[in-house]
């Protein structure tokens, strides 16, 4: 997990620095099988769930909760603390869920 950066803007296409290694070697398969590519990923600045969003010809999803987003841009909404986040997986910020909260999220997950 890398810092939010001063200002909370980045260039438009740019990736965290600490996701950096890992979206390029996940762009190498996507695109040597060429059937999904990533679109948005932001490491969540230990505020937010990390999202890696990956687009197919069906629909985007989230790649580390595997939750349906409902368009095909503007995923990222911005909060009073200028820290992005997506409304569909980010209810709670994660600093503030409770560890009872956080497990009951985790086993909801694996159920499914």
């Amino acid at each position: 997990m890398c810092e939010k950066r001063k200002n909370g803007n980045a260039p438009s296409g740019t990736i965290d620095p600490c996701m950096r290694e890992e979206i390029k070697a996940l762009n190498v398969v996507f695109n040597t099988f060429g059937f999904m590519k990533i679109v948005a990923c932001c490491c969540g600045h230990g505020k937010y769930p990390r999202t890696i969003i990956l687009e197919t010809q069906f629909a985007c999803f989230d790649m580390e909760s595997w939750t349906t987003i409902p368009r095909k841009k503007r995923f990222y909404k911005k909060d009073s603390e200028c820290y992005y986040y997506i409304p569909e997986i980010s209810k709670t910020p994660v600093k503030t869920r409770t560890r009872k909260a956080q497990l009951s999220s985790s086993r909801k997950r694996s159920k499914k």
